[in-house]
């Protein structure tokens, strides 16, 4: 059986910084209650590591898609285990 509670690193390229990306992301990932973190890197990219629900991680990387979708020029996944490090989802600066 699949595991449902996993974990997602996420890189978002493209211009996804200064169009209100970060907190697109925050109100999508609260509205599913995943935990964990986005925030810009200095490359002009967005990381976002999430924990939570299998399904519900795949509905916020297609929320993400259509509420960015003039933005995004490409999205690198990296599916793991969860660790449970997170208390909540929030921007880091």
């Amino acid at each position: 059986m699949e595991n449902n509670f996993v974990s997602c690193h996420i890189f978002f390229k493209g211009i996804v910084q200064g169009v209100g990306f970060r907190y697109t992301a925050c109100r999508i990932a609260r509205s599913l209650s995943l935990k964990g973190f986005v925030r810009n890197l200095v490359d002009s990219n967005v990381e976002v590591q999430l924990e939570g629900n299998r399904e519900s991680i795949r509905e916020f990387i297609g929320g993400i898609k259509d509420s960015m979708q003039g933005y995004i020029s490409d999205i690198d996944t990296d599916w793991g285990e969860a660790g449970k490090a997170f208390s909540d989802f929030h921007v880091e600066f």
